[in-house]
């Protein structure tokens, strides 16, 4: 019998629930992979997988490398949140796991030049040197669920994180996942990239741990815009008319689906009035406290 242990909470026995869940990437869509919940936590994780690497050779998210109609939909949303949560155009940004650098391009388009980018598996942003630098603000999109260990991850952030400064984590959310429906979250679990998705509780406790404080949680996704055709009720539909695979939305739509499905006309338009319910992601801003002023206030 294998052993479960969740590397969040160390939490070792038998898991709450468990499925075989197939690959959301056409490539792999044969093959299954199990998942499993933490009694305790409540955090999803997948199997040990050999040779992961080369699940991401052609990984079709690189395939989004530029601005447009819903990325800028999209990211304006992300700024949004951001300068909601206290983001200023002087301040030092660095988006670590930044892909093909759309959020950088996005951002010094709107005035915030003090911006870089870090991912390990992007030749243009591999260059380990801007880690040893500190900034005023750290934006981390749907990387953590990647790494083998959230907890050094977090622990990183937090070293290079300025004293006041902020700190955003956008994951999915184990709480508002199903394993018993898998096709309808697909795309949330999308195995076996992700290695570990955080539940709400694991999350915020290893970010707490780590000496940072939760400022907010944003619970809709930010792939849900109020535009036309960029809402995720539309996203989900297109993608299930095309086979459900992720690919499908990098992809030329085949038009002769999408002119003979009503719901993907309904959705376009109406999408936006009927946001998703589901809360299976998470986009968390938090604070590194700024010890040396308050002692300077007190």
């Amino acid at each position: 019998m294998p052993t479960f242990t969740c590397v969040l909470c160390g939490r070792t026995g038998e898991p709450s629930e468990q499925a075989r869940i197939r690959s959301n990437v056409r490539r792999f869509r044969d093959q299954k992979f199990l998942v499993w919940r933490c009694v305790d936590c409540g955090s999803l994780h997948c199997e040990e997988v050999k040779d992961l690497p080369a699940y991401y050779e052609d990984y079709p998210l690189r395939r989004e490398d530029r601005l447009g109609y819903f990325v800028n939909r999209w990211l304006g949303i992300v700024l949004d949140r951001l300068v909601e949560a206290g983001l200023k155009k002087s301040d030092s940004l660095l988006d670590y796991g930044c892909g093909t650098g759309l959020l950088l391009e996005f951002l010094r388009s709107r005035g915030y030049a003090n911006c870089v980018g870090f991912d390990l598996y992007v030749a243009d942003y591999n260059r380990p040197e801007v880690l040893t630098a500190s900034y005023d603000c750290i934006v981390n999109f749907d990387v953590i669920e990647h790494v083998e260990s959230p907890r050094a991850l977090v622990a990183k952030f937090t070293q290079i994180l300025k004293p006041g400064g902020l700190l955003c984590i956008q994951t999915p959310r184990a709480d508002g996942i199903r394993l018993s429906d898998p096709e309808e979250f697909i795309h949330t679990l999308h195995m076996p990239y992700h290695v570990h998705i955080l539940s709400e509780k694991a999350l915020t406790r290893l970010c707490v741990e780590n000496g940072l404080v939760v400022q907010s949680i944003h619970y809709r996704w930010f792939r849900d815009s109020r535009m036309p055709c960029a809402s995720r009720r539309f996203i989900e539909r297109f993608m299930r008319s095309h086979g459900n695979d992720m690919d499908s939305a990098f992809e030329p739509p085949k038009l002769g689906i999408v002119l003979a499905t009503p719901a993907l006309w309904f959705y376009s338009l109406f999408g936006p009035l009927l946001p998703s319910k589901k809360k299976d992601y998470m986009m968390v801003m938090l604070r590194k406290p700024n010890l040396a002023a308050h002692r300077a206030r007190a």
